[in-house]
């Protein structure tokens, strides 16, 4: 799922027609994009342990593939390798990830020691500022 979803917007550009086709792409977006956000949030609970090394080790895999594979199509004429390319914005699940991975130990230690009120209204507040925060990037307003 995690292929088809990249493979299908990514690599394919979103569809700018009505057809049949352009309608089991964006069927296939819509059944694929909720069970990978449900694999990465299982994934980041089970696996978030903060360390250097793990974070290097991260960096280096990113890195070893978008580099080599950025100067093949470069030489291939397929894309323009400028700095653009290496644009922090264009790897938001990396820093998203190695951000999750910095902050875990402090939302786990925060958790463990509010009551319930507490718990509650600090599960709003972050919905709500995540909830409006992907709503001001969906529109476009800020």
């Amino acid at each position: 799922m995690v292929l088809l979803l990249h493979a299908n917007f990514y690599a394919f550009d979103v569809p700018e027609d009505y057809s049949f086709k352009s309608f089991l792409r964006c069927l296939a977006e819509a059944f694929t994009l909720t069970p990978v956000n449900i694999f990465v949030l299982i994934t980041g609970y089970f696996g978030t342990r903060f360390t250097i090394r793990k974070t290097m080790n991260l960096i280096f895999q990113v890195l070893f593939c978008v580099i080599p594979i950025s100067l093949v199509l470069a030489a291939c004429g397929i894309i323009d390798f400028d700095g653009y390319f290496f644009a922090v914005h264009k790897y938001w699940f990396i820093n998203v990830f190695i951000a999750l991975l910095v902050i875990t130990p402090l939302l786990n230690a925060a958790v463990e020691k509010f009551t319930q009120k507490e718990f509650k209204t600090f599960m709003i507040s972050f919905l709500y500022s995540c909830s409006s925060a992907l709503f001001n990037g969906w529109t476009g307003l800020r």
